[in-house]
């Protein structure tokens, strides 16, 4: 396994490690660790189902059925179908309007999650060009960044999010 820095931004490339397996002794505790030093894991290359999602994500801690309550892989509430493609009967496969804007995932949780796990199976492209972009931010960074009277306004305060 391979953990490699993203140059300039968030995160870190993991290779060599195929998460259709299980973890080999030893490996979680690498990953938690770069989870918790770099924020964001990308793990290229997968091919992932359900199960092998529900199995991998489960080992940072208990899964959560989104509230939406809708769109479940067959066998596994914990994973949500997004998509914008529909059955031939043109019932939609998955949520669609998912990712529309920016968000936190699962802000309305009384326990924050410690970690999603997100896998793309099928990105569209037009004239050759993924559509849609998932990106993360450095929340850490960015308020690094804002100016000292900004922080001490902020100071203590704190923000509920109500779904």
């Amino acid at each position: 396994m391979q953990i490699t820095r993203n140059p300039g931004g968030v995160g870190a490339r993991v290779t060599g490690l195929d998460l259709r397996q299980p973890l080999a002794e030893g490996q979680f505790p690498v990953l938690l660790r770069a989870l918790a030093t770099h924020g964001v894991l990308c793990f290229p290359g997968q091919d992932l189902e359900a199960p092998h999602l529900s199995s991998f994500g489960g080992r940072f801690g208990s899964l959560e059925v989104n509230v939406a309550n809708m769109f479940h892989a067959p066998g596994h509430p914990e994973v949500m179908v997004l998509s914008n493609m529909k059955d031939d009967a043109g019932k939609p496969l998955g949520l669609n309007a998912a990712g529309q804007g920016w968000h936190t995932d699962m802000s309305y949780s009384r326990e924050i999650a410690l970690a999603n796990v997100l896998h793309a199976k099928r990105v569209p492209l037009r004239d050759g060009v993924p559509l849609g972009d998932t990106q993360f931010l450095d929340m850490h960074a960015a308020y690094d960044d804002l100016p000292d009277e900004v922080k001490q306004r902020l100071e203590g305060r704190v923000a509920i999010h109500d779904f």
